[in-house]
């Protein structure tokens, strides 16, 4: 399955991915860190039919599973 594009809701324009992470940081009440992260915002774009859904998951990093860490960890 192909995946979608999140849009700006505003003006329908494709929104890159750098400004919808700067967006969704803007409204977390505290000071965010895209480098040494604790909790991961996942944005996830999905099309249902003819209508695409943005689906969020907000997790702590360590319950969200890396497949290049999984490879690193085997070959180590």
């Amino acid at each position: 399955m192909e995946g979608g594009h999140l849009y700006w809701r505003k003006n329908g324009q494709w929104a890159h991915t750098i400004d919808a992470i700067k967006h969704i940081a803007s409204k977390i009440n505290r000071k965010v860190d895209l480098e040494n992260y604790d909790w991961i915002v996942y944005v996830r774009v999905l099309r249902v039919r003819y209508t695409e859904y943005a689906a969020l998951t907000v997790a702590p990093a360590k319950y969200i599973f890396s497949k290049a860490k999984q490879k690193k960890r085997a070959t180590a």
